[in-house]
C-alpha cells in the first residue's frame, strides 16, 4: 500500500475472499492508487463513513451483509451517497446486474475479470467522478456568485429607492418653494403696480397744483417735483438736470440763487431739515 499522499485516488476494496482482496489491492497499488481493503460490509461502511474514498469496488456475495445492502446503506448517507460503486461479482445473471444498478451502482464487472478491464473501468469512473466534483465545485461557486449578485442587486435597489425618495422629497420642496416664490412675485408685482399707481396719482395731483412743489427726503435730496416747479426753474434760469431730482435742494439753490432769492421760507426749511428726521418735506420756493 502507498502510505504517502502522492497517489492518484483513494479506493475502497470490499471482498470477503482474501485472495481476491489481496489481488485487487496489489494491482491497484502498483497503478498508483491508495487502497483500503475491507473484508466485510460492516467494516466497509465504517471506514467509508469515517473517510469517504474516491471509489469503491464491492463484492456482492458476503456473509451477514451482502453488497446490495452495503450499497443501499452508502446511498442513504450524504457523506457517502455520491461515491461511485463498481460491483465485482461472480454473479452474471441479468437480474443481479439490474439489482446492482437499482441500488446505486455505476458499473458491474463479472468474475473472473481481466485486470485491463478493471483498470479501464476504474479510471473511467474516477475521471467521471473528478468531472462531477469539478462541476459541483463550479455550481457551488456559481451559486455563491448568484447569491452575491442578488445581494448586491438588492442593496442597489434599496439605494435607488432611497435616492428616489430623496429626489421626490427634494422635488416636493422645490415645487413648494417655487409656488411660494410665484406667490411672492405676484404679490410684489401687485405692490409695485399699486406703488406705480400711487406715484402716478401723486404726480398728477402735484402737477395739478399751481404752487411750486419739490418733495425732499430728510437729507434735503429732491425726490420729486411738479410741473409748476419745473416752469419755475426754467423761468429763473436754474441750471440743474431733470429739474433737480436726485440733487440736494440747497446745493441747487446755492449754485443758482443768492441769499435774497432763497428767501425766508427756504431758510426756515433749511433749519427745519437740520433739526428733524422726517421722511418727506414739501418746499415752496420763493421768487
Amino acid at each position: 500500500m502507498i502510505e504517502t499522499d502522492d497517489y492518484k485516488a483513494d479506493i475502497l476494496v470490499v471482498d470477503d475472499q482474501l485472495i481476491n482482496l489481496k489481488f485487487l489491492t496489489t494491482t491497484l497499488t502498483r497503478q498508483g492508487y491508495r487502497v483500503r481493503p475491507a473484508i466485510n460490509g460492516e467494516l466497509a461502511l465504517e471506514t467509508a463513513k469515517k473517510i469517504p474514498p474516491d471509489l469503491i469496488l464491492l463484492d456482492i456475495m458476503m456473509p451477514k451483509m451482502d453488497g446490495f445492502e452495503v450499497c443501499e446503506e452508502l446511498k442513504r448517507h450524504p457523506q457517502t451517497r455520491d461515491i461511485p460503486v463498481i460491483f465485482v461479482s461472480a454473479l452474471d445473471k441479468a437480474r443481479d446486474k439490474v439489482k446492482a444498478f437499482s441500488t446505486g451502482g455505476v458499473d458491474y464487472i463479472t468474475k473472473p475479470f481481466e485486470v485491463t478491464e478493471v483498470m479501464a473501468r476504474v479510471e473511467t469512473h474516477l475521471a467521471l467522478r473528478s468531472m462531477q466534483k469539478q462541476l459541483e465545485s463550479k455550481n457551488t461557486q456559481l451559486e455563491r456568485e448568484i447569491a452575491e449578485r442578488v445581494r448586491i442587486e438588492a442593496e442597489l435597489k434599496a439605494y435607488q429607492d432611497h435616492l428616489e425618495e430623496l429626489v421626490e422629497a427634494r422635488t416636493a420642496e422645490l415645487v413648494t418653494a417655487n409656488e411660494q416664490l410665484q406667490t411672492e412675485v405676484s404679490e410684489r408685482k401687485k405692490t409695485e403696480s399699486a406703488l406705480q399707481e400711487s406715484q402716478s396719482f401723486l404726480q398728477s395731483t402735484l402737477d395739478a397744483l399751481s404752487t411750486h412743489i419739490a418733495i425732499l427726503d430728510d437729507q434735503g435730496t429732491i425726490c420729486a417735483v411738479n410741473e409748476s416747479w419745473k416752469r419755475f426753474g426754467e423761468e429763473n434760469g436754474l441750471r440743474w438736470p431733470k429739474s433737480g431730482v436726485g440733487r440736494n435742494y440747497f446745493e441747487v439753490f446755492d449754485a443758482n440763487l443768492d441769499d435774497d432769492q432763497i428767501g425766508e421760507v427756504a431758510t426756515a426749511l433749511r433749519e427745519m431739515i437740520a433739526q428733524t428726521r422726517l421722511d418727506y418735506w414739501t418746499s415752496y420756493a420763493c421768487h
